[in-house]
């Protein structure tokens, strides 16, 4: 099983276009946090052409992803649109093969707390 990945794209955000051309070189993508903005309008329609070029997207979000909405709204956001069997949002856990499992997860800090 190959597992292409892309991470901290940024998209929306000063010189970040949406304009990446993502060239599929494995048959499964891992998208793994602060793709874009899920507020932003051309989040999905980059996403429903990225979805046509692999059997299977992993989307883990990241810090980015609510930035103008909240945690579970960009969430909901996501679920909701592109509506497609290809994209997995939530991974607490989920078999690619007998042989090999995709768990995933958003790692959360609070940065603002002191130092123990």
């Amino acid at each position: 099983v190959r597992i292409q990945i892309i991470s901290d794209l940024r998209m929306g955000e000063s010189n970040h276009t949406f304009d990446l051309d993502v060239t599929a070189h494995a048959d499964y993508l891992a998208l793994l946090g602060d793709t874009a903005r899920v507020a932003d309008e051309h989040l999905f329609p980059w996403l429903e052409d990225v979805l046509g070029r692999f059997k299977l997207v992993f989307y883990v979000t990241g810090n980015h992803e609510p930035y103008g909405t909240t945690v579970d709204s960009a969430i909901v956001a996501l679920e909701a649109r592109p509506r497609t069997s290809k994209l997995v949002i939530r991974i607490p856990r989920y078999d690619v093969s007998d042989t090999f499992t995709v768990l995933g997860c958003t790692l959360w800090s609070d940065l603002r707390q002191s130092p123990p």
